[in-house]
């Protein structure tokens, strides 16, 4: 069983799911364009990330974003990656190429994701799926990361 719930609305999809690990095909379903969704992934079984690193962009977007807590997280995606398209910048990696529309998803740690903030904020046009992933620890790491604060 898999909860989303969109910000500031009282609209609450149920999505019901059998099997141990989540199909992209309902990952898909959680991200609604315009529209934050929050998941309670405790309930989703396994699987939400590594389906997100499987979506492709829609339409016109050149690129999906997925901003994690730190790089240990990165580190993890990175070396069980099957999905060579995908840009990994880890924040004090200056030699990490950063172009929209190169990589079909572009990860994070989210220090380095304030690095591209401007340039990400000037060309939302090119993006299409934004997952914040364990945005807990986000909140958790703030207290003691300068950067993440505010």
């Amino acid at each position: 069983m898999l909860y989303s719930v969109r910000a500031n609305t009282s609209i609450m999809t149920k999505i019901e799911y059998t099997g141990k690990y989540l199909t992209s095909s309902i990952v898909s379903k959680c991200f609604v364009p315009n529209t934050f969704t929050f998941v309670d992934k405790t309930k989703t079984g396994n699987g939400f990330t590594y389906q997100t690193l499987q979506l492709k962009p829609r339409g016109k977007f050149r690129s999906n974003i997925i901003i994690a807590p730190n790089k240990q997280v990165l580190i993890s995606k990175q070396e069980n990656s099957e999905n060579e398209n995908i840009g990994f910048f880890y924040g004090d990696d200056n030699s990490s190429y950063f172009e929209l529309g190169v990589y079909d998803t572009m990860m994070f740690v989210s220090d380095s994701f304030l690095i591209y903030k401007d340039v990400l904020a000037n060309n939302l046009d090119m993006i299409d799926r934004v997952l914040i992933d364990e945005a807990h620890s986000v909140l958790i790491q703030s207290k003691f990361r300068n950067s993440l604060k505010h």
